[in-house]
């Protein structure tokens, strides 16, 4: 049997190097991976509509918005992957179009029932305040009556929730499968522009509350068990930015950029805790 005295500086020095700058090895083959795309598996899915904000608030995650060059990113209609600082380690987000396309859905796919790294989802909303890019689209809202800001977040609302109706059928199949996330984050974006009636929001989204999307979640526990994925809601405002439609606009409700920041460290902070939950 070997003695400590076999373990010459030769063969410990590897090791203690490796032990020292594993956080930063891990940075380094996370962030290859991503670049070169090789055997990228997301560790964490973003979902939402399109103009809830998702790629707005995973470029303040991983620091990208913190760039002098950066600009407000164009609607994405293909997957995009980034990394981030999460709790110990780097991780690989996957971010799905918003857009209810074939690249979504194989997004989605991949995501629950084909990769194996997934640990969990995002899914994003906005209470409603979801921006609409396409002119054709606002024009026909408009000619359908929708004219006022309270009707068209309300069928912002009815559209949001149809989506995420949709995707607990696919959650519940992949976990009855034994595959799928061990958490589920609901995180409530654009606080802002309703900061006075947060509560209200909270009491729309959260499952610990009696709202319309407790009721959805308290139907998916029903099938799958409450143990086999936790669920939280949080509230995160990633940018301060008006609402428009219509000619009528609705402005922030945070005066204080810190305020702001402050929501958006708890939300990532969360997230770490999350991870790091063994």
């Amino acid at each position: 049997m070997s003695s400590w005295e076999d373990f010459t500086p030769s063969i410990i020095k590897p090791a203690t190097y490796v032990y020292k700058y594993r956080h930063k090895i891990n940075e380094f083959l996370v962030k290859t991976r991503v670049k070169l795309k090789f055997s990228v598996s997301p560790h964490i899915l973003v979902l939402g509509r399109g103009g809830v904000g998702k790629t707005v608030l995973l470029d303040h995650i991983s620091d990208e918005a913190s760039s002098k060059e950066w600009q407000l990113p164009d609607t994405s209609t293909t997957t995009e992957l980034k990394t981030a600082e999460l709790g110990e380690w780097y991780k690989i987000i996957a971010i799905a179009p918003g857009q209810n396309t074939l690249e979504r859905r194989k997004a989605v796919d991949d995501a629950l029932n084909t990769k194996n790294n997934l640990q969990g989802i995002i899914y994003l909303t906005d209470f409603g305040y979801t921006e609409i890019r396409h002119e054709g689209l606002k024009d026909e809202l408009i000619q359908k009556g929708l004219t006022d800001i309270e009707s068209i977040r309300k069928k912002n609302l009815d559209l949001e929730f149809d989506e995420f109706d949709l995707f607990l059928n696919f959650l519940e199949n992949s976990i009855l499968n034994n595959r799928g996330p061990k958490w589920l984050i609901i995180g409530v974006n654009k606080i802002d522009l309703y900061f006075d009636h947060l509560s209200e929001a909270r009491k729309y989204y959260d499952p610990e509350c009696n709202g319309k999307f407790r009721d959805r979640i308290e139907k998916l526990y029903s099938q799958i068990g409450r143990h086999k994925l936790e669920i939280i809601c949080l509230p995160v405002c990633s940018l301060n930015e008006p609402f428009s439609w219509n000619n009528l606009e609705v402005t922030s409700k945070i005066n204080s950029t810190m305020l702001s920041k402050n929501y958006l460290k708890a939300f990532i902070d969360q997230i770490g805790l999350l991870l790091d939950k063994k």
